[in-house]
C-alpha cells in the first residue's frame, strides 16, 4: 500500500486568489496548469458549496497518464483560507488507496 506524504509547496500567487480557485471555481485551474488538470466538471451541487461533486482528469505521472477521478468538497473555511476534498472512485483509488483526502491551506 502506498504511503501518503505531507508537504508544502510555494507558489508565486496571492493566497486569496489561489484559495478562490481551489475552493470556489476550479475551471481556472485548467488554464493555470493545463499540463496537470485536463478536465473538471461539476456533477452535483454548486461549485463553492460543501457537498459539490466534481469529476475530472488529472495527469498523475511523468508519462502523461490521465485517469479520471471524482472528488467531493468536504469543507471550506473562509476565515483560515483552507479547503478539504475527499476522492471517490477512479484510477487512484482503485490502484493505490482505500481513502484519499486533500486538505489544502493557503497562507500569505
Amino acid at each position: 500500500m502506498a504511503q501518503l506524504q505531507q508537504g508544502e509547496k510555494e507558489v508565486q500567487c496571492e493566497a486569496d486568489k489561489l484559495f478562490g480557485v481551489w475552493a470556489h471555481i476550479i475551471n481556472p485551474a485548467q488554464k493555470m496548469c493545463a499540463e496537470k488538470v485536463q478536465k473538471s466538471v461539476l456533477n452535483e451541487g454548486e461549485w463553492d458549496k460543501v457537498g459539490a461533486l466534481l469529476i475530472g482528469n488529472r495527469v498523475i505521472n511523468n508519462i502523461g497518464e490521465c485517469p479520471s477521478i471524482k472528488s467531493r468538497m468536504d469543507d471550506i473555511d473562509e476565515k483560515n483560507k483552507s479547503e478539504t476534498h475527499s476522492y471517490h472512485d477512479g484510477y487512484v483509488l482503485e490502484s493505490y488507496y482505500r481513502t484519499f483526502i486533500d486538505a489544502s491551506s493557503f497562507k500569505k
